[in-house]
């Protein structure tokens, strides 16, 4: 399911960008390549051609965001799944109407829950998750508020 995806990872960090590259690679998908940048990575964009883009947010000259409303627009086929030290609920509450939780990852990350990720990237969410009330925590006051 779906392990023919050739996938570009975009991490500014070398030593993170290798843990992510081995994680996905022990999922069974196909890394292309990588870019420390969302510049770097829409340059690679053009030539590699990639099914899904593993983003990390925090990063220079353009952070995660940014290139993922880039590549929206410009590669509409291509999925992103950001990969992240940010929690989720704090993605999720900044950008509501443009990311969905299930496209976000806490770093560090296992070949496991890459491959549940990606399941739900081209899937959607399983019923069950859909219905333990997820919409509920986004009304919860985060925590040491």
């Amino acid at each position: 399911m779906h392990k023919d995806l050739k996938v570009l990872i975009v991490e500014d960090s070398p030593l993170v960008q290798k843990q992510v590259s081995l994680a996905y690679r022990e999922a069974g998908y196909d890394v292309i390549g990588t870019a420390q940048n969302g510049v770097e990575a829409l340059m690679r964009c053009k030539k590699t051609q990639p099914d899904l883009i593993s983003i990390d947010i925090i990063m220079p000259e353009m952070h995660g965001i940014d290139l993922y409303r880039l590549v929206r627009k410009q590669y509409p086929d291509i999925k992103c799944l950001f990969v992240t030290c940010l929690r989720s609920d704090q993605i999720k509450d900044a950008f509501p109407d443009e990311i969905e939780a299930f496209q976000f990852l806490e770093k560090p990350v296992s070949a496991e829950t890459l491959s549940e990720a990606v399941r739900q990237l081209y899937e959607g969410p399983s019923p069950k998750q859909e219905s333990t009330g997820n919409d509920d925590s986004r009304e919860a006051p985060p925590q040491g508020a």
